[in-house]
């Protein structure tokens, strides 16, 4: 009986995998006339001495003629972000850093920063990314393209940069994931937004109330997104080489189940289907030792089978983002997915507390 359950979820695992490859398609690359608007690019800091140079050099390095400024607010760093930060403005005058001294009810330490910055704006269009991201060259103007009259919000692709397995496996997963997204945008409608890369209408921003309308979440990309949809605005997900940031990996095992469960608060307000489709893709290792066990040479099939499926449609997506999938990686990415996906959802409802950025929520 339990092989057969494991054989059931497999093969659905197999119909979810071969729909995402079919359906995977990558977005149009804008290049040229898109200079003509004003923009700020925000970004909320807390204890970022270590990656905030290499976030404010890659904006240095944009290929945009427009006006543009960028915009730091700082969530009460006890580090020297502040003067790393003031230091650049001295030479660079798009540069302009903000202590943020008042909290507004209900709202995280990094939405709170956004909506202040996001009234201190000037542009008509608002980047938002993070401080341990580099930006692409192109990503202004990929995004900025990208943005429809009917289009109040669209996510660029975020990559993870390291050393090491594990950095690499967290790429791997982060591709994975944002294909999957970007399949969902296209055939139904976009799940979320990416905090760390996207860009935002300032008007359709304040038509929901800012980002005071993410009060009480977490999960503040997400539940914009969600704010947005409901005002019936459209929302996008890019594709492309051209709207990628690098963000920096994870450091640890623990760090990263801590991160994983601050985006699950998000995950629990998807959609039944959804979370059944999601659920069905974690549970994927354990139908496989669970056919091992019991048949043997159909459980090592399986596992072969779902790597080769697995680096397909990495391989697709590695390739609108320019970027080379190892496929031996792809396996020991099935293995770990298939271990930590299940452990994520009990660490998820584990009583512990949520620490961010040196807060516990």
């Amino acid at each position: 009986m339990l092989s057969y359950l494991a054989l059931g979820l497999l093969f659905t695992n197999l119909l979810i995998i071969g729909i995402l490859w079919i359906r995977l398609k990558p977005s149009r690359i804008h290049r040229e006339g898109l200079d003509a608007q004003p923009i700020s690019i925000l970004v909320a800091v807390r204890d970022e001495e270590k990656t905030i140079s290499r976030c404010i050099k890659a904006f240095q390095k944009l290929e945009y003629l427009g006006k543009m400024e960028f915009l730091f607010g700082d969530d009460q760093s006890t580090d020297s972000t502040a003067e790393i930060i003031q230091q650049y403005a001295k030479t660079d005058s798009r540069i302009r850093y903000y202590s943020i001294e008042e909290y507004i009810p209900g709202l995280n330490g990094k939405a709170n920063a956004l909506e202040w910055l996001s009234k201190y704006a000037e542009g008509e269009f608002l980047f938002v990314t993070d401080a341990d991201i580099r930006v692409n060259s192109g990503w202004v103007r990929q995004l900025l393209g990208s943005i429809q009259k009917d289009t109040s919000l669209v996510s660029g692709v975020t990559m993870v940069e390291g050393t090491g397995l594990f950095s690499k496996l967290q790429n791997l997963d982060w591709i994975y994931a944002q294909g999957m997204l970007k399949v969902v945008a296209d055939v139904f409608s976009p799940m979320t937004a990416i905090g760390n890369n996207m860009i935002i209408e300032k008007e359709k921003l304040k038509s929901i109330g800012g980002f005071k309308a993410v009060a009480h979440s977490l999960t503040e990309d997400y539940a914009l997104a969600n704010a947005l949809k409901e005002k019936q605005y459209r929302i996008g997900q890019e594709l492309n080489q051209a709207s990628l940031g690098y963000s920096l990996a994870v450091p640890g095992i623990l760090s990263w189940f801590q991160q994983r469960k601050r985006w699950m608060t998000g995950v629990a307000d998807l959609s039944w289907w959804l979370k059944i489709t999601l659920l069905i893709q974690a549970l994927r290792l354990s139908a496989i030792v669970v056919l091992y066990l019991t048949i043997g040479w159909l459980g090592l099939l399986g596992l072969f089978v779902f790597w080769i499926l697995d680096f397909l449609f990495l391989y697709k997506a590695g390739k609108y983002l320019l970027t080379k999938i190892n496929f031996f990686n792809t396996l020991i990415y099935q293995i770990f997915f298939g271990i930590v996906a299940p452990l994520s959802v009990f660490y998820y409802f584990w009583p512990s507390n949520l620490v961010w950025k040196g807060r516990k929520y």
